[in-house]
């Protein structure tokens, strides 16, 4: 996992000293921080079409009614599907979709939503403790943009059956990105927030090509 880290290190701080991390403008205190992660053992090359979800879903434990403009949705699954395909993936639809077809899944999450990752399993309280399956970080209330690829999604916030290995094979998070209110439209600033950082999702993985 490549991480840029003073964010969540602070947050996982916080976190062990039971202290509530507080919610501010995520540019004035946190900076943008962009997770990525990978099963060492998958091969990228054996997926070469892909079926990408066309809507953001949103996971909210809070019930702001935080809405997501379908130009914003159209324009962030745009720019990751433009990363696929200038990496050679082929871009499909349902019908089209066969074993060799990668899903993949978009997700904005809010309030204290978990996220999980692909090759193994770590306890946010208990930061250190992990186990084989999945591992998994907190969205700490910012908006965090969740792109998930794997033979098989998961619903962030529901953890995978214990014991059972995560069919993910990439995750990338970028906390701190969805901004701009309970009504996120592509004037938001949470929107060029969002496009970078799909960018940046891709540039730190090169492994992710056909």
């Amino acid at each position: 996992m490549k991480l840029h880290t003073p964010l969540l290190a602070l947050a996982a701080a916080a976190a062990l000293a039971g202290c509530y991390v507080p919610t501010a403008p995520d540019e004035v205190l946190y900076g943008v921080v962009t997770a990525t992660n990978y099963k060492e053992t998958a091969d990228f090359a054996a997926y070469p079409n892909v079926l990408v979800s066309q809507t953001i879903a949103i996971v909210d434990d809070t019930n702001s009614g935080i809405v997501i403009s379908a130009a914003a949705q159209d324009g962030v699954i745009a720019q990751i599907e433009k990363n696929l395909t200038d990496r050679g993936y082929t871009l499909v639809d349902s019908a089209g979709a066969g074993p060799d077809t990668l899903k993949v899944g978009t997700y904005a999450l809010f309030g204290s939503v978990n996220l999980f990752y692909s090759s193994y399993w770590c306890s946010w309280y208990y930061y250190y403790y992990c186990t084989p399956t999945t591992t998994y970080a907190g969205s700490y209330d910012y908006g965090t943009l969740l792109i998930e690829a794997g033979t098989e999604l998961y619903t962030p916030g529901t953890p995978p059956v214990p014991g059972t290995p995560s069919k993910l094979i990439w995750t990338g998070a970028s906390y701190g990105v969805m901004t701009g209110g309970n009504n996120i439209t592509t004037s938001s600033p949470g929107y060029p927030k969002s496009l970078a950082a799909v960018d940046q999702a891709f540039a730190q993985s090169p492994y992710f090509t056909k």
